[in-house]
């Protein structure tokens, strides 16, 4: 996986260790921890994970240069990229205000070579319609906490007032909410990762558009309060979770509960850094559910 590339120097070399990890792969003895498990060609044998790290609310922190480094030689090597908003849309030069935006720009990030895309997060300036979540109307989004969580969260709530507020946010049907989607292009998924296709993926339906994409979207709290670094977590849970063999999506919905579960507990208890020590065990078994729905 790789995220943060710095100067652009280094940068344009990545490209060039990519080829050199592959070409040196070739020869993999099988693993029961690996998912390469067979011998493939040597652009196709080593999972890359790409998280664009080019920027965030609606601002760019990294030269225009990067944009076509990303484009034409880092994301077509990717198996997986995990852009936010910001950097979905500089990619794929599509703003995202409508459920066609969407499709249109993860179609044209697929277009670039890789085969699997997470938009971590994104706002639209009209919400979706509730019925495409197919899910409980009393429920403003898709993060389902479990009784552990729940409990745990209560006995928090009474340490502030802050934390009260937050806690009755979350069930409040007007709390603004945030979106993520998870998408897999059939066709340019190696044959040596198949079983890393979601089950949805491996049939035609009519999920399935003219480019053989297969989408899905969940709905997110949004929090009122910032915390840097959930984007690293998010691409290195879902990095960890393919390389034991689970697919796509499951990785994606798992990761992003952990996220909440991690989140969550940090705004509880006043912070504005990921209190990951205090929550490791949330990113092993979240004591959260995310549900996620075809479009």
């Amino acid at each position: 996986m790789f995220g943060y590339l710095g100067i652009e120097a280094f940068a344009s070399e990545t490209p060039h260790l990519i080829d050199m990890i592959n070409e040196a792969n070739t020869q993999l003895i099988p693993s029961k921890t690996m998912i390469c498990e067979e011998k493939t060609t040597p652009e196709k044998n080593i999972l890359f994970i790409c998280d664009p790290v080019l920027g965030e609310s609606g601002r760019l922190y990294m030269p225009q240069s990067f944009l076509s480094l990303y484009r034409e030689k880092l994301i077509p090597k990717s198996f997986l990229i995990t852009p936010n908003q910001t950097e979905a849309e500089v990619l794929s030069g599509v703003q995202l205000t409508t459920l066609d935006d969407i499709k249109l720009a993860v179609s044209k990030l697929h277009d670039l070579g890789v085969p699997n895309v997470i938009i971590t997060s994104f706002e639209l300036p009209t919400p979706l319609d509730n019925a495409l979540f197919q899910s409980d109307a009393t429920l403003p989004h898709d993060l389902h906490l479990g009784a552990d969580i729940q409990a745990d969260e209560k006995s928090l709530q009474e340490s502030s007032e802050e934390a009260k507020k937050l806690a009755a946010s979350l069930l409040d049907l007007n709390t603004p909410v945030m979106y993520s989607v998870c998408s897999t292009r059939r066709s340019l998924v190696p044959p040596a990762f198949s079983s890393l296709i979601p089950s949805g993926c491996v049939e035609k339906s009519g999920n399935i558009d003219r480019n053989d994409n297969t989408m899905f979207i969940c709905r997110i709290p949004k929090y009122a309060s910032y915390v840097s670094g959930t984007g690293d977590l998010l691409a290195s849970l879902i990095t960890a979770k393919l390389c034991y063999n689970m697919d796509i999506r499951t990785s994606w919905e798992l990761g992003m509960a952990s996220i909440h579960c991690v989140l969550r507990r940090t705004l509880l208890l006043g912070r504005n850094e990921l209190a990951i020590v205090q929550n490791s065990h949330q990113l092993l078994q979240p004591g959260a559910k995310i549900t996620s729905f075809a479009i």
